[in-house]
Formats: structure tokens, sequence, C-alpha cells
């Protein structure tokens, strides 16, 4: 079974009407309607992009690239997005470390 904030999501996402590139709210007003945490959306968005569905733009939010109910529905019956967020769990603080050894002041001034 899918992980069920990523059902809820996707029915926000349904009931919004939105299409191929509309921007999806942002993470702080998906956990609201959703109730949840917001590192619990934001990880449902890192699957969603790492799926191909959505593009996220970093401080210009998220953006839709697949608005099919066929596709949704396969992500709902799927029960990959838990995997993925396991593998996410023990990726993301590995990956954190490695870029917090490598910032220069000068890379972070960039940022």
């Amino acid at each position: 079974m899918a992980h069920p904030c990523l059902d809820s999501l996707l029915t926000v996402i349904d009931t919004l009407h939105l299409k191929e590139g509309d921007r999806l709210p942002s993470e702080r007003s998906l956990a609201e309607r959703l109730s949840v945490r917001r590192n619990t959306v934001r990880e449902i968005l890192i699957f969603l992009a790492a799926a191909g569905h959505i593009e996220i733009r970093g401080r210009n939010g998220c953006y839709l690239r697949t608005a099919s109910a066929v596709t949704w529905e396969s992500l709902r019956k799927n029960d990959s997005p838990n995997h993925a967020l396991e593998a996410l769990g023990f990726i993301v603080p590995q990956l954190a470390t490695c870029a917090a050894e490598r910032c220069t002041p000068e890379k972070a001034q960039a940022l």
C-alpha cells in the first residue's frame, strides 16, 4: 500500500484541477491541508520529483509534470513510495553531511 500522505496529496492535486505546468501549493499549505508535518510533504514531493511527476524549482516551488489519473492510480497502488522514502531516510543525512564538508564560505555565499 502506498504512503497515506501520497494518496492525500494526489487527491488535493485532483481537487485543485491542476494541469501539467501548474504550480503546486507551497509545502506549508499542503502540510496544513493534509494535517501532516512539512517534512512529510517534502519527502513525498521529492519522491514525485524523482519519479518524474513534478519538477522542484528550488525557491520557485513545485510544478506538475504529469496530470494523468492513470499515473496517479498506479502510484496509489504501488508500494514503491514506501521503499523510496526509506531509502531517502538513509541517503539524505549522508548527502547533507557530504555537502556540509565540501561547502566553502564562497560557495555558501553564492547560494
